[in-house]
């Protein structure tokens, strides 16, 4: 009995310096004094503090005390006790097996979270829409999930607490080439081999009874930039010619009232405007007696 109050007598000394200011730790450095002196705590079966009945205190018990007595000093270096205040303790509510995580609000997934797993909130988005979580498979990355999935632990806190933040946006540089300004063009298209086939021909309409009615007039036509059209005239008409490769072309037909000979002029147009030297070629329509 007298062992068993001397325990008391310590508890009672240990709680007395927990009332000391700068003292918090004396009911730790009393029982492990006690421990120290060989003592493994043998279970009171009466009080012996002050008649309340303190129970026994085995050495699991003295852990247990010093724990509680040591909690507020560990919670407030973050490994015990409340998440920090910018961080909310989650559970991610997945509508299927899995909801995908992504590595920018609405960018790509990047990972994913189980039902019900926990997790914790480290920023939002300003309309908290999105919110950035620790990954689960790797603790040093941030991804994100919508709001919509994830319910807030009750007693956690309001998301307008935590701090906005964002995705980094990638830096995109565009090189723009400096522009290439061409030396005014001053050289001229050039034609060359122009053509009428057949280079005689029937009145228009009458091809059944007297040979072909129309010619196909052809030019070759180069630049040293590019041309950009061939043009034809005769006394009575004009065309423009279409292009195949450097050959520009059009089909030519006549309706006159006696044989007739037309010359065909033709030339040729660049983008800078530079014209060629004009050619020509000819073509006889004459006129059928039926």
């Amino acid at each position: 009995m007298t062992e068993l109050t001397d325990i008391d007598g310590v508890l009672r000394d240990s709680f007395a310096r927990i009332a000391e200011p700068g003292d918090p730790a004396g009911v730790a450095d009393a029982i492990r004094s006690r421990l120290a002196s060989g003592d493994i705590g043998t279970p009171a079966q009466s009080s012996g503090f002050g008649g309340g009945g303190l129970g026994p205190w085995l050495l699991g018990g003295a852990i247990v005390v010093i724990a509680a007595l040591g909690g507020g000093a560990l919670g407030a270096s973050g490994l015990v006790g409340t998440p920090p205040a910018e961080q909310i303790q989650l559970t991610v509510l997945a509508v299927d097996a899995t909801t995908d995580a992504y590595d920018c609000p609405s960018g790509s997934p990047v990972s994913t979270f189980t039902a019900n797993e926990r997790t914790l909130v480290v920023a939002r988005t300003e309309d908290s829409a999105w919110l950035a979580v620790r990954d689960s498979y790797d603790y040093s990355r941030t991804v994100w999930l919508p709001a919509s999935v994830v319910s807030i632990d009750a007693g956690q806190g309001e998301l307008g607490a935590i701090a906005v933040g964002g995705c980094a946006e990638p830096v995109v540089v565009v090189n723009t080439p400096a522009p290439v300004i061409e030396p005014d063009d001053t050289t001229r298209p050039s034609l060359t081999s122009p053509s009428a086939k057949p280079d005689t021909i029937t009145n228009v309409g009458y091809s059944g009874y007297c040979g072909a009615d129309v010619s196909t007039v052809s030019v070759n036509a180069v630049d040293n930039v590019g041309v950009k059209s061939v043009t034809a005239t005769w006394s009575d008409g004009s065309a423009t010619l279409n292009r195949s490769g450097s050959v520009w072309s059009f089909i030519f037909s006549h309706a006159v009232p006696n044989d007739t000979v037309f010359e065909i002029t033709l030339v040729a147009k660049d983008a800078a405007g530079n014209v060629s030297a004009p050619v020509t070629t000819k073509v006889t329509v004459t006129y059928c007696l039926i």
